[in-house]
């Protein structure tokens, strides 16, 4: 039994909303309005842009945040060893697509293995506690988001867990 119709366009509208007020909408409506381009080139350019910015280590941009998370896989020391990770909070564009497809839970998952990525590949290790908190989910609904993946046999970097084996998958950007 699924939400009213009315309910659903709404929300979409929300998300609509929110990906035209992120860097690469604002970008876009600035080069449409200011310059002149076209809906294609202003596309184009924005993304270019913010490849560019991404490439000169622009600190935070909206949607990113700075955070303190474990630099070991030890939970002895995971409370001393603390190192600064900047992570994708919010992609409105990616995160409202994958909503749109897929539904809330895909969105969620698909995120939440984003957090992972990113605190991996800058040489942190995240706490499941701390990714429960961060993504406002409860430690079931955090186990239940990441069991179709964990059945997959792909091995997660996070505090506590295992080395990664052989008979593991290893972790890559592909997800």
């Amino acid at each position: 039994m699924g939400r009213l119709r009315r309910y659903r366009e709404r929300i979409e509208y929300e998300m609509q909303s929110v990906k035209l007020k992120s860097v690469h909408g604002i970008i876009m409506h600035t080069l449409q309005q200011e310059f002149g381009r076209s809906r294609l080139e202003s596309e184009v350019l924005a993304s270019r842009s913010i490849d560019w910015l991404n490439a000169l280590d622009v600190p935070v941009v909206p949607g990113q945040m700075r955070l303190s998370v474990p630099s070991t896989i030890s939970r002895r020391y995971a409370l001393s060893h603390r190192c600064e990770v900047t992570i994708t909070a919010v992609n409105a564009g990616e995160d409202t697509e994958v909503w749109q497809e897929f539904g809330l839970a895909a969105m969620q998952r698909r995120r939440l293995l984003r957090w992972l990525y990113e605190i991996h590949r800058q040489g942190g290790w995240a706490g499941l506690t701390e990714l429960a908190a961060w993504a406002n989910l409860t430690p079931t609904a955090l186990g239940n988001r990441l069991a179709p993946v964990r059945k997959l046999g792909i091995w997660l970097p996070h505090v506590g867990g295992p080395p990664p084996t052989r008979t593991t998958w290893p972790w890559s950007h592909g997800l």
